[in-house]
């Protein structure tokens, strides 16, 4: 039997419950416990109405729902506020990795042309030459001879120190280079952003600096009130592998580096952690930890919440609307262990291989519980 009539006859659209260890594919309308939001909300205006860093480190055991908790924030938290939020997976311990990450995100092209449009719109208002009369591409292929280029750059360069982006020269001139070479590099590569590199976009000793620039760029082109940087699984470098002594360095540089960042522009970091990562962290530098607000510590799910997250999913994945957990029998989550019901990714993984079973076997609904406990022990199987 094909899969898609296997989930027909159990009357899903797809399986509700994805493969992926975080859990967040499938999910259009993100929901969280009740009890989850009101303390996050408050944490959340907490920051946002006090002064100093905007820093808040999330905390759970692997499979806690720290992945989907980040994402949370960012789409209902985050957005309504028009902070522009980028996700971070394990981005690493240096400053040019995260610089790395983030402009790879955002894309050179897309950047650099909309840094590029407003300086152009800029100049409209002014008694100064227009930089442009034609469109970005156009503009790019007009600047192709070394004479063209470096008059173009040489005018981009003033009118980021115009903008305030940067009071540093080179830092303006390395922007400028990094817009009008875009028709020969439109895309951003590793060893743009360490510094010292032949061809490196980051001047050398400059990376504080540099840095703000970027988040200023984010700023203006976004048109953003704020940024936000969501990181996730930063335990992947503090705890899973044993740090040198200079990879503690560069770890605790590039913290202290986005701290000082939040505490002048309106950037915001979130950031995932085991309890024993964090643990690790506070241990290494004391002084930097407390500089974070209080940690949120994602608590166990209750089973009524388990129950919640179980009839959310499947509610947005039934062909026809139904009540409660439909396809599972009411008493399923009671009858599972308390180690697979109270963290959102075992819950999750076990469902998942629920429903696939279900659905290779042609079965009918009600899914029985039993099966539901056979793939429990299929996942998680209990040593003898």
């Amino acid at each position: 039997m094909q899969e898609a009539e296997g989930l027909a006859r159990l009357g899903l659209k797809y399986n509700p419950f994805p493969p992926a260890s975080t859990g967040v594919a499938h999910v259009n309308d993100l929901w969280i416990p009740d009890a989850w939001q009101q303390d996050l909300r408050a944490r959340y205006k907490d920051l946002q109405t006090g002064q100093g860093d905007r820093a808040l480190p999330i905390v759970g055991e692997y499979g806690s729902g720290k992945t989907y908790l980040l994402r949370w924030m960012g789409e209902t938290l985050f957005e309504p506020s028009n902070i522009r939020h980028f996700a971070f997976d394990n981005p690493g311990v240096a400053f040019y990795d995260l610089a790395n990450r983030l402009l790879r995100q955002v894309g050179r092209y897309e950047l650099s042309k909309a840094l590029w449009e407003v300086v152009s719109l800029r100049q409209t208002h002014t008694t100064q030459p227009r930089l442009v009369d034609f469109t970005f591409p156009e503009w790019l292929s007009s600047i192709r001879q070394p004479s063209a280029k470096a008059d173009a750059i040489g005018q981009l360069r003033g009118q980021i120190l115009g903008l305030e982006l940067t009071t540093d020269e080179e830092i303006a001139h390395k922007v400028a280079l990094m817009v009008a070479e875009t028709g020969s590099r439109p895309y951003f590569e590793y060893r743009d952003f360490v510094a010292g590199k032949a061809g490196a976009l980051v001047a050398e000793r400059e990376e504080a600096p540099y840095f703000r620039t970027l988040i200023r760029i984010l700023l203006l082109v976004n048109s953003a009130d704020g940024i936000a940087f969501l990181i996730d699984e930063f335990e992947d470098v503090a705890l899973q592998r044993r740090l040198t002594k200079k990879q503690s360095f560069e770890y605790l540089a590039t913290l202290r580096r986005l701290l000082d960042v939040s505490a002048e522009l309106p950037l915001w970091l979130v950031v995932s952690m085991t309890p024993e990562a964090f643990a690790q962290t506070t241990s290494l530098d004391p002084s930097l930890a407390e500089r974070f607000a209080p940690e949120y510590r994602i608590p166990p799910l209750t089973q009524s919440e388990a129950y919640g997250m179980v009839r959310h999913r499947v509610g947005e994945a039934r062909i026809q609307s139904r009540e409660g957990i439909f396809p599972f029998e009411e008493g399923m989550i009671e009858e599972l262990r308390l180690s697979t019901s109270s963290k959102a990714r075992p819950l999750i993984k076990v469902l998942f291989q629920a429903v696939a079973s279900a659905s290779s076997r042609g079965m009918s609904p009600p899914i029985p519980t039993e099966l539901v406990r056979e793939a429990e022990e299929t996942v998680y199987p209990v040593a003898k």
